[in-house]
């Protein structure tokens, strides 16, 4: 079977060719494959399966057909094509323990070997090696760990195999460095672009970059350019060093000049956007969530949020702030509605930008969590002052807690902008919220 994904694809819904040809028949969805070339393995439950990214083939081993199997099997996608492996190698010895045939297996990225734990059988616990491009299998120095069945995963970091009992023996988890034999050596992390530490950099490190910058994870060791920003700057460096440049980590350089005074406070009862925002207002989710009612008769410089995490944002209707407008557009009126917009989980965000240049303005955003914690950070791109960064929200109880950040900024240079995001807590299961937002010189 094969989970043939297609949101990448050039158009969504679609297969490309090498999709096609791979056997692909539900986009998004696992479909059956019928395997068109080569002899096909034992039909066997409980096979341990990998996938090596330099043959770009899917290593099978073991299992259990009736007759317990310790063949080697690679499969090649695109030809759909089964082919024997290792036949001139001695493999690890057949796990004859019942249930436990399933071999407890891993990859590691670094060496582009198999890992292999065998749980069962002759010379069980042992630790092999299977090389995917000599077409070998080796016996490790390392000794112990579990004898049931397991499942497996490899630190490329601590050159270390974690275990996770799944059978017998409790639910234990198990770890062990591996030896050097068989040529299984920790990488060598050489490159700051290397973000995950597996010796090089790669497409994982590109993805790795991307949902930093989007706030997925903590941003860390992505800043490469040190502007306390995991940005689209930071992932075209790291795709720059999968493409064999040198990893750039120069910092960019902040400037003085620009200034940005921030502040927390208490929103009032009702809210006159049309009043307030003299140079533009926004409103999130009168009717629906996808509603975005802004000041008409000018081009819009408060942007529409970003979900951070790309997801969908819903709308509420009980918020304890109200909002009124006139000469809106699409809808040109609105008194005291109670509406906004949430995101629900830990890390989600809320991003908003406004033009910036040497003209002092005054933002002022409308945002609020429920069980949940909330941080503000505000940063001029320029980085003609230090960001700004704040969690003074705190929710007790009942309906959603609410805050006015008011942000009177200026940067030192034309053309700038100012970016406010508003980030969940990771260990908050509540949401946060976002209704309006205003701009004044």
């Amino acid at each position: 079977w094969l989970f043939c994904r297609t949101l990448e694809n050039p158009t969504p819904g679609t297969f490309t060719a090498k999709q096609t040809a791979a056997g692909c028949t539900l986009p998004d969805d696992w479909g059956e494959v019928k395997v068109t070339n080569g002899v096909q393995p034992p039909g066997a439950s409980n096979p341990g399966m990998v996938y090596d990214t330099v043959t770009k083939k899917i290593i099978l081993f073991g299992g259990d057909s009736g007759t317990y199997q310790n063949q080697t099997w690679a499969y090649d996608v695109p030809s759909r094509t089964w082919t024997r492996k290792a036949m001139a190698t001695a493999a690890p010895p057949v796990n004859t323990t019942v249930y436990w045939a399933m071999p407890a297996m891993a990859y590691n990225p670094a060496t582009h070997q198999v890992i292999y734990h065998q749980t069962g059988g002759t010379g069980a616990p042992a630790d092999w090696a299977y090389d995917t491009v000599a077409d070998t299998w080796t016996k490790l120095a390392s000794t112990g760990g579990a004898a049931v069945a397991q499942v497996l995963a490899y630190d490329p970091v601590r050159n270390m195999v974690v275990g996770f009992n799944t059978y017998s023996g409790g639910m234990e988890v198990w770890h062990g460095v591996l030896s050097a034999s068989g040529s299984v050596a920790p990488p060598v992390v050489t490159s700051a672009c290397d973000l995950n530490l597996d010796g090089v950099v790669d497409a994982l490190d590109v993805q790795l970059a991307i949902t930093k910058a989007l706030g997925g994870t903590a941003c860390g060791a992505g800043d490469l350019n040190r502007d306390s920003l995991c940005n689209v700057v930071d992932v075209q460096r790291v795709v720059n060093a999968s493409r064999g440049a040198a990893c750039n980590t120069t910092p960019i350089a902040p400037t003085a000049g620009g200034s940005l005074v921030s502040s927390l406070a208490t929103p009032p009862a009702t809210v006159q956007l049309a009043t307030e925002g003299t140079l533009d207002w926004a409103h999130w989710g009168l009717a629906t969530a996808s509603d975005f009612n802004h000041k008409a008769g000018v081009a819009s410089k408060i942007s529409t949020f970003t979900s951070v995490l790309a997801t969908p944002a819903a709308r509420y209707a009980d918020n304890l702030t109200t909002y009124s407008w006139t000469a809106g557009t699409p809808a040109a009126s609105a008194v005291n509605t109670p509406t906004g917009v949430y995101i629900a989980g830990g890390n989600q965000a809320f991003r908003i930008t406004v033009p910036a240049d040497t003209t002092q303005r005054t933002l002022k955003v409308y945002v609020g969590v429920w069980q949940a914690s909330g941080t503000m950070v505000a940063h001029l791109s320029d980085m003609s002052a230090p960001d700004y960064t704040n969690n003074g929200i705190t929710y007790t109880k009942g309906k959603t807690a609410l805050g006015v950040y008011t942000f009177t900024y200026k940067a030192a240079s034309s053309g700038q902008t100012l970016t406010v995001t508003f980030t969940q807590g990771a260990a908050s299961t509540g949401n946060i919220a976002l209704q309006a937002a205003t701009l004044s010189n």
